[in-house]
């Protein structure tokens, strides 16, 4: 789907006229700040896989020194 959105927004893009009026520039800051809250979403998510995985490892470590 974001592949699709992607393809839509730079094939507009490509088209759109030189001249932009008021609606045009506004269309493309929300365009942008949806991308950008986009990258920050997949940003966050790393880092919570990242410390999901972290407290896996230390409660494994943990659960082998309590068994030794």
């Amino acid at each position: 789907m974001k592949l699709i959105y992607t393809l839509m927004l730079a094939s507009f893009a490509l088209v759109a006229c030189e001249d932009q009026g008021p609606l045009e520039r506004a269309g493309e800051e929300v365009d942008e700040a949806f991308e950008d809250i986009q990258t920050d979403g997949e940003t966050l998510g790393n880092s919570l896989d990242d410390a999901i995985d972290e407290a896996r490892d230390s409660i494994e470590e943990v659960g082998d020194e309590v068994s030794n």
